[in-house]
């Protein structure tokens, strides 16, 4: 059996077994499409960071990743951390307590001792009263509870996974 396609508005004839179906595809991927979809030729990776399971997955499919695929979080940790709402990869990258002690150890490096002015400068929302005019380092050093907001509920939670300071 033919199937009548139409050319440019001649209708042309073409066996059923050559006719373009809408199940099959229509053409074979580029090569260059097809690399990037298998991943030919990428070398970057992350291997020490996820469970083995995540090493070959997109950055993308490892942000949606529950918590429990980096390297070092168990089960227990990710459903503490559940308490605090930080179920994905995502979640934990978004978490402002996290955003924080990131941002106060990154900083902490570019602290020049005793060379501080008076400045208007301070982290006085994301820290307890006591440790307000304290230097990044001191704040580094502190216990979890010289968060602001955290519980001591929550502190409890977070030392039993080993964070401390």
């Amino acid at each position: 059996m033919s199937e009548e396609v139409k050319t440019e508005g001649i209708p042309t004839e073409v066996p059923s077994s050559e006719a373009p179906t809408s199940e099959e595809p229509s053409s074979e991927e580029p090569s260059s499409k097809k690399a990037k979809i298998l991943g030919e030729g990428y070398t970057l990776n992350i291997n020490n960071a996820v469970d083995k399971s995540y090493e070959i997955k997109s950055l993308t499919e490892i942000a949606e990743a529950p918590v429990a695929a980096i390297q070092g979080i168990s089960d227990r940790g990710a459903e503490i951390l559940a308490k605090f709402g930080v179920r994905t990869i995502a979640d934990l990258a978004d978490w402002k307590f996290a955003k924080w002690c990131e941002s106060i150890v990154i900083l902490a490096n570019t602290e020049e001792p005793g060379k501080r002015g008076a400045a208007m400068m301070n982290i006085n929302k994301a820290v307890d009263k006591e440790y307000e005019k304290k230097t990044l380092s001191e704040i580094c050093h502190a216990p979890i509870s010289a968060l602001q907001g955290l519980t001591d509920e929550a502190c409890d939670y977070l030392h039993s996974l080993h964070v401390d300071t």
